[in-house]
């Protein structure tokens, strides 16, 4: 660019980086990301003893998942057997003001 178009050498590397960042984007978004077919069963909102929703994962026997939202990315490992999950996710404020840490209560036992 700087020979063919007489641009100065800085802004011919400043417009090489942005089309460079629209088509990695680009290929990132439309092909890596796309999310291809749809899961198996789509996931349907079952509701708990509490009233909220509950989905529980199971991945391997090993750790099993209970969530307050469908997790796609789970959804291969959705289970409907009873038991007692290794990790909870709750949805809800954290504290009385909003901050931008997480807190974690710990695993269950």
């Amino acid at each position: 660019m700087t020979d063919l178009g007489g641009i100065h050498y800085l802004w011919a590397n400043a417009v090489t980086l942005g089309v460079m960042f629209v088509v990695r984007f680009a290929v990132a978004d439309g092909w890596i990301w796309s999310s291809g077919t749809e899961p198996e069963a789509p996931i349907e909102d079952v509701r708990g003893p509490s009233g909220r929703p509950r989905h529980t994962f199971s991945i391997a026997g090993l750790l099993r998942i209970e969530s307050d939202v469908a997790l796609r990315e789970l959804a291969h490992f959705r289970t409907d057997e009873p038991g007692t999950p290794d990790l909870v996710i709750r949805v809800g404020r954290v504290g009385r003001f909003p901050i931008r840490r997480t807190r974690f209560r710990g695993l269950r036992a």
